[in-house]
This record gives structure tokens, C-alpha cells and sequence, in this order.
């Protein structure tokens, strides 16, 4: 697992500073300090990193094996030559990663995450170290019975632990032949403990949009295929935690776009077959560049696979 820092990252580190200078100044600049600089070693800046010490540059922007630094690193722990010296906190495989992607990219001090592309490798493992522990971040959730869930629970409506005893609920809802909105709404005695809730194809009206608005710790919502509008929509204004939203067949239009930049944690959105048009979904890609936003197959394709299917007109004669 991905070693959690102390010191929070930000939204948008520079790598370097936020990040690496981190990671060095718990393992290594006790003993690479103007107070002691073991090596003739200064590790408390790049400038020093790139000037080295008694064995040479410390590390080679762009090369991760002409970097002592990682050479040694990677070193049995029993060697002399190994970093961190035995008996000292080690690096784990992932602060490593970073270390070497980092090298690889040039090293620099000003680069930013947001200006790497999504593949990079490193944008994922310093993204691992962002994510607060799903676990600890659910410690703090009231405590449910699991009476209570049993007694909410029905063959249309599941409600499950997110894992072994959480407090963390997942919830999945079905239509039954006679729906009643009282269902949703008698689940508001466990909103606070609602991280995932699947209320797709239901005929959702504001009695179950208010349930919506009021589970602070939603990450997970499934609202697809249901009658909602727009004005529905402002109902998921204060769901700061929210992280996906499947909206897709639904009669919004361009009006919920703000309600989208809004949510600050969103990272996927599904919206085909709605009201909303692509110059606004442009808009809302230039805003959010880091969201992933699904609103189906793309129109060229589909034209592609539709004239692929089609029998030639030599074919029919």
C-alpha cells in the first residue's frame, strides 16, 4: 500500500517541493544538514542535490541510473553504501517510484502534477498518496446496528458494509412492482453513513432528492434513467464528497452544468442521452480538465460502425 503522508498534499502540488522535498527531509536530511553533512551531503534543497557531495551529483535530471541517489537506494539494506543507513526509516517502493519517475522527467522544481499527461505514471502514484485512507477516513462515521440495516433493508432495497464492520453503507435500490417514495426517504436515519447509493430507474421526486442532499459523505451516486430535471439537480450542490455521478438518460440540459463545477471531488460523470449539449460539456472539460466525462459513443464512430454494418449496394443486387 501507498505509505500516507503526514503533511497534506496539495490539489495541485509542484513535485518537488510538495512531494519530494517531503519525502527527503524524513529520510535523509537528518544526516545531510548544514549541521551535519555527513558525505560533504546537503539534501535540504536541489541546488545542493544537483552540486552532490564527496561521491559526485546525488542525482542526474533525466537519468535514473547515473543517479547515486536511487543507485544506492536500491542497495541490500546489509551494504555500507546503502541510503538509508540501516537502523534509519527506509523509503518504501512507492516513495521510490516517485523518486525515480521524477529524475526521469528532468527533475525539475517548478513541475506541477496537473501539467503531466494522465497516463504518466507518476500522476497515479502521487494521486495514491492524496487519497485519504478509505478506511480512516470512515472511522468517524456514526455507528449503525446491524438491526437497523436489517430493518430498512427489503427484496427492492440492499444495504451492505463497504467492508468487514464500517459504518460505511452501500446501498442499492430496485423498482417494485408498487413503489412508495418512503423507502428512500426512511433511509435518513443512516444518511450520514451513505458512501454509494444506486437509485437508478426509479421515479425520483424531491422527496428522495432531499435524502440525496442531505448524505454529506455520498461519494457514489446512480441517478440514471430517472424523471429529474434540472431543478433536481441543484439538490446535489452541498455533496462535496461526491466523487461519480451516472445521470445519464435524463432530461437535464445545459442549466446543471454549474451544479458539475461545482462539486469540487467529482472525478467521472456519465450524462448521455441528455439535454446537454457538447459546447457546454467543452466548457466543462476546460474547467475541469482532470474530470472524465462519458456522454457516450462519440457521433463519427457511431457513423463509422453504422456504415461498417451496412451492406454495400452492390451487395443487394
Amino acid at each position: 500500500p501507498i505509505a500516507k503522508q503526514k503533511k497534506k498534499i496539495p490539489e495541485n502540488p509542484i513535485i518537488y517541493k510538495d512531494v519530494v522535498a517531503i519525502f527527503l527531509d524524513g529520510h535523509c536530511v537528518s544526516c545531510h544538514n548544514p549541521n551535519k553533512q555527513k558525505g560533504e551531503l546537503l539534501m535540504t534543497s536541489l541546488a545542493e542535490l544537483l552540486k552532490g557531495g564527496e561521491s559526485g551529483s546525488t542525482l542526474v535530471p533525466g537519468d535514473t541510473e547515473k543517479s547515486e541517489m536511487i543507485r544506492r537506494l536500491h542497495l541490500p539494506k546489509d551494504d555500507e553504501e546503502h541510503m538509508p543507513p540501516d537502523g534509519k526509516k527506509q523509503l518504501d517502493e512507492n516513495e521510490i517510484q516517485i523518486l525515480e519517475r521524477w529524475i526521469a522527467l528532468g527533475a525539475s522544481d517548478t513541475l506541477r502534477l496537473n501539467q503531466l499527461e494522465r497516463t504518466e505514471p507518476l500522476v497515479g502514484l502521487i494521486k495514491g498518496l492524496m487519497e485519504p485512507d478509505p478506511m480512516e477516513k470512515w472511522a468517524s462515521l456514526p455507528k449503525v446496528a446491524d438491526t437497523t440495516i436489517q430493518n430498512l433493508s427489503s427484496d427492492y432495497l440492499t444495504i451492505n458494509r463497504i467492508a468487514g464492520n464500517s459504518n460505511a453503507l452501500v446501498i442499492d435500490a430496485y423498482l417494485p412492482p408498487e413503489y412508495s417514495s418512503k423507502v428512500i426517504t426512511d433511509l435518513e436515519r443512516i444518511s450520514n453513513n451513505i458512501v454509494e447509493l444506486d437509485l437508478s430507474g426509479l421515479p425520483l421526486g424531491a422527496d428522495e432528492m432531499n435524502l440525496i442532499r442531505n448524505c454529506p459523505n455520498l461519494e457514489w451516486l446512480e441517478i440514471d434513467k430517472t424523471p429529474i430535471t434540472d431543478a433536481e439537480v441543484q439538490n446535489l450542490i452541498d455533496l462535496k464528497q461526491l466523487k461519480l455521478l451516472k445521470i445519464f438518460e435524463t432530461s437535464i440540459s445545459d442549466k446543471s452544468i454549474s451544479v458539475f463545477k461545482d462539486l469540487p471531488n467529482l472525478k467521472r460523470l456519465y450524462l448521455w442521452e441528455t439535454e446537454v449539449s457538447d459546447m457546454a460539456l467543452d466548457g466543462l472539460r476546460q474547467e475541469k480538465p482532470a474530470l472524465l466525462i462519458d456522454n457516450g459513443i462519440d457521433e463519427e464512430i457511431k457513423t463509422f460502425f453504422v456504415s461498417a454494418d451496412s451492406i454495400p449496394e452492390s451487395d443487394k443486387k
